[in-house]
């Protein structure tokens, strides 16, 4: 498979193919907010999200709505109720308000959410590129179906409630992985404590970490300790300041649905075991021949289910997406396999593995 359209075309072709994603991802955007919509969870109301007073631990998740008060607070008074009294008379917004139970006076914040988090999903589908090229390469037109299939399955997480936090999730799982199988380390750590703001499950990128290089051929252990012990701390740091920061916040740290998760597994119906079964053909189809960071990530799986039978609902997909990128690219590594496109691994030279921790040592003494 190659490219087949001349030369003086591509700009049209690209011109389309932007709109077309742009116009799909305002298309899943909007039933990300009204299906099951961001605001209805009496703990973690949208208002109480924003303003820290959310339950715990759906407060710890803060740095999307940290951001909304902070930018909302950089707006004047008057401005401010001038604005809301704008949106409120909006009848198109003042419809949209009433329906999915947005309260009028943080209009505001919520057009403000609205923007970061379309943002984080835009963000999502360019991170999935860049993601697919550090371990992939396939002809343009394939690698161009990847961020329009994304989108596509994204509707299927979008149950009981969504979140000011999801779209961030993907974005920084997705970009953490793409920057980490680049060895972009300095990026790497400034991206990794930001991302647990967001969510702490930001702490399974440590754990793909210390699986993927934990072989001495691809990283000197010296290199290795240190990123593993940043990466640690950081966690550790963020999730102490947030305990403290929000000790006085209603809630557990966590929530138990054992009991409620039993009853979910039995019975499995013929229709749910084949589309397991499908999934797992995809995923695993040429396995040999996979990115070995993408077969690494994937054990992530194993703490994600075990953390959804404990504190989440198992029929709630929304607690796996930091998967989804990983389960993405395995699915379209095989479907490149069906349809005859030609998709290889991209290798990192012996060279590059022994000379690049290296040179990362050598600039972090500097």
């Amino acid at each position: 498979m190659e490219l087949s359209e001349p030369r003086k075309q591509r700009p049209l072709y690209h011109a389309t193919y932007t709109v077309f994603v742009a116009l799909l991802s305002v298309l899943v955007f909007c039933i990300f907010l009204s299906i099951p919509g961001i605001n209805g969870y009496e703990k973690a109301m949208f208002g109480d999200m924003v303003y820290g007073k959310a339950y715990k631990p759906f407060v710890y998740r803060t740095l999307l709505p940290t951001t909304v008060r902070v930018l909302t607070s950089a707006i004047p008074s008057p401005a401010k109720a001038r604005l809301t009294d704008a949106l409120s008379t909006n009848p198109t917004l003042a419809q949209v308000a009433d329906t999915q139970e947005w309260e009028r006076e943080y209009l505001v914040e919520y057009c403000i959410a609205s923007v970061l988090m379309y943002a984080a999903l835009l963000g999502f589908l360019f991170s999935l590129k860049y993601l697919f090229s550090a371990v992939l390469r396939a002809p343009p037109p394939f690698a161009d179906l990847i961020p329009p299939l994304a989108l596509v399955g994204l509707p299927i997480f979008f149950k009981y409630y969504s979140y000011l936090y999801d779209f961030p999730t993907l974005l920084f799982f997705t970009l953490g992985l793409a920057l980490m199988a680049r060895r972009n380390w300095r990026a790497y750590l400034v991206l990794y404590p930001i991302a647990c703001l967001n969510k702490e499950t930001t702490i399974l990128l440590a754990l793909v970490f210390a699986i993927h290089f934990a072989s001495a051929q691809r990283m000197s252990r010296h290199l290795f300790t240190r990123l593993l012990a940043f990466q640690l701390a950081a966690f550790l740091v963020v999730k102490t300041g947030l305990a403290l920061l929000f000790w006085h916040n209603p809630g557990n740290i966590v929530e138990v649905y054992v009991d409620r998760n039993i009853t979910l597994l039995m019975p499995y119906t013929i229709s749910r075991v084949a589309t397991w079964l499908v999934f797992a053909m995809a995923i695993f189809t040429n396995w040999p021949d996979k990115p070995r960071l993408l077969k690494d990530a994937l054990w992530i799986g194993v703490p994600l289910w075990l953390l959804a039978w404990l504190f989440g609902n198992l029929d709630e997909l929304r607690a796996f997406y930091e998967i989804y990128p990983i389960i993405i690219l395995l699915m379209a590594h095989t479907f490149a396999g069906l349809l005859g496109v030609r998709i290889e691994r991209v290798h990192i030279p012996p060279s590059a593995q022994s000379t690049a921790p290296a040179q990362a040592e050598q600039s972090g003494r500097r």
